[in-house]
């Protein structure tokens, strides 16, 4: 279950056929298959408010234990805020006042985390005074951050570089025979005890250690 949260003023079925549109446009697998978007896009709903206005989070929780009921999601909750930095202490302030994120040493039967996406602070100095002021209503445990840019193209692009690059296929298996080579002489210089299970030979014979 995918709840939106935004100042905007939509209702459900706008913000899924915003959604289909975005799919349908920057999806990896084209055309829509309309019968698995159709069973997803009855998962997403949408709930307007404003940031910093604490009527809009109750009612946000009295919606998403609604949902609890009817989807059986049991509580749990995972905040994910692609928002401006600015805004980032400010919505969780407002999550933990409204008793959306749980204590954590409390978490038993279900549980809250919350991702942050975008820069974490422009610089250290800014970076540790975000840090304190979120820890103030949240746990450290609780709290993800990532990079949107592990996404972009540029960096997807590298595994297809290492793996249709054929200088770095071969450095790649000599690094791996080196390892086991290295391997091989660690056993045979410590070898297992005489309780241990017999190896396979080539030559159908078995050995305690070293063919």
């Amino acid at each position: 279950v995918c709840v939106g949260f935004a100042r905007r003023e939509k209702d459900h079925d706008t913000f899924r056929a915003e959604m289909k549109e975005a799919v349908s446009k920057f999806s990896r697998v084209k055309p829509l298959d309309e019968e698995l978007w159709n069973a997803f896009a009855s998962n997403l709903y949408y709930h307007k408010s404003d940031f910093d206005k604490p009527e809009g989070y109750q009612a946000l929780g009295k919606f998403l234990n609604e949902l609890d009921t009817k989807h059986g999601t049991k509580g749990n909750r995972v905040y994910y805020l692609s928002t401006q930095p600015r805004y980032f202490p400010v919505i969780i302030e407002q999550l933990n006042g409204a008793d959306l994120i749980y204590p954590y040493h409390d978490e038993k039967e279900k549980w809250s985390r919350t991702i942050i996406e975008k820069p974490f602070g422009h610089d250290l100095n800014s970076a540790i005074a975000l840090q304190e002021d979120l820890m103030k209503h949240i746990h450290e445990k609780q709290l993800f951050r990532i990079d949107h840019y592990l996404g972009k193209e540029t960096v997807q692009n590298i595994l297809a570089f290492r793996f249709s690059n054929h200088r770095c296929r071969r450095d790649r298996h000599r690094y791996a025979r080196k390892i086991l080579r290295r391997r091989r002489s660690h056993t045979r210089l410590h070898p297992k005890p005489h309780d241990a299970t017999p190896l396979p030979c080539r030559n159908g014979a078995t050995k305690q250690f070293g063919c």
